[in-house]
């Protein structure tokens, strides 16, 4: 009964950290509980100290004297345990919110987010960094054939393949639907295309089995890189959805280049849209 009483006093004590938002708001909870603490132990040592006869007076002297380092070493380890839980059910949300649910890749809020972070550590450092939009050729073809829970395992295979080729440091997400997204870190546009191409043939080569059926898929890919100069990140994937769209009208299953911000694309209508809460 005085475990289950007292775990259950810990986790109200650990609920409450979590409504913690600022370091001020910590720093004034922890400041009261240790305020609390001094009180509770300096009473008890004048206590201790001044009404106590017992024969074991020296004990009870010597365990007065011990008894506010007990307190405050009590309350510190409480908090500390507290926090690192609280820090360890914040990244363990936060990778809950930035995952897609089905290929477990970075989101597109998450993409948003880290890219534009890539962003600002490749202007400090000068360093290269390029987008690469994939899209997957002809898919609804496998959700007109297989139904869309094959469909789904077919985004899956691809996503693996997607996460098997890049590397730690770079960023792979799902985009949405059939698409995804890669940033290359220090990588220019040509050493991005060289990758992409890679990639594409990765999985051509690796067809998608179910129940028997051999399933061949092939990838277009649009490439951009990053320029120093007053750039945006929403000019980054604007610039490669285009060059995603020109790689599938000129006939899939190809890598298309961009350069530079392409004014008009012949045909082209913008599907990327930008949310302001997320972008």
């Amino acid at each position: 009964m005085v475990t289950d009483k007292s775990e259950a006093f810990l986790n109200k004590f650990y609920r409450y950290l979590g409504r913690i938002k600022t370091r001020g708001h910590a720093f004034l909870f922890s400041s009261i509980l240790a305020s609390v603490c001094s009180l509770l132990s300096l009473a008890g040592t004048s206590f201790a100290l001044n009404y106590v006869v017992s024969p074991i007076l020296p004990v009870v002297q010597a365990l007065a004297y011990f008894l506010p380092f007990a307190l405050v070493l009590g309350s510190s380890f409480l908090l500390m345990r507290g926090f690192a839980m609280l820090e360890q059910r914040n990244k363990a949300l936060s990778e809950v919110v930035e995952r897609d649910h089905l290929t477990r890749l970075a989101n597109r809020a998450a993409f948003y987010r880290r890219g534009k972070e890539m962003t600002i550590q490749a202007n400090i450092h000068k360093s290269g960094l390029s987008l690469i939009m994939f899209d997957a050729d002809y898919f609804k073809s496998i959700n007109d054939t297989f139904g869309h829970i094959v469909g789904d395992l077919a985004l899956q295979h691809l996503a693996e393949i997607l996460r098997q080729v890049t590397r730690d440091n770079d960023l792979v997400a799902r985009w949405g639907g059939e698409e995804f997204a890669i940033l290359l870190r220090s990588s220019g546009a040509l050493g991005a295309r060289a990758f992409a191409e890679r990639a594409c043939e990765t999985v051509a080569e690796t067809p998608f089995y179910w129940e028997g059926n051999k399933i061949n898929m092939t990838m277009s890919a649009g490439v951009t890189e990053w320029n120093h100069t007053e750039d945006k990140f929403e000019s980054l994937v604007l610039r490669a959805d285009k060059a995603l769209y020109v790689a599938k009208s000129a006939g899939r299953d190809r890598v298309h280049v961009s350069f530079s911000y392409p004014d008009q694309v012949e045909g082209y209508e913008q599907d990327v849209q930008f949310d302001e809460a997320v972008a």
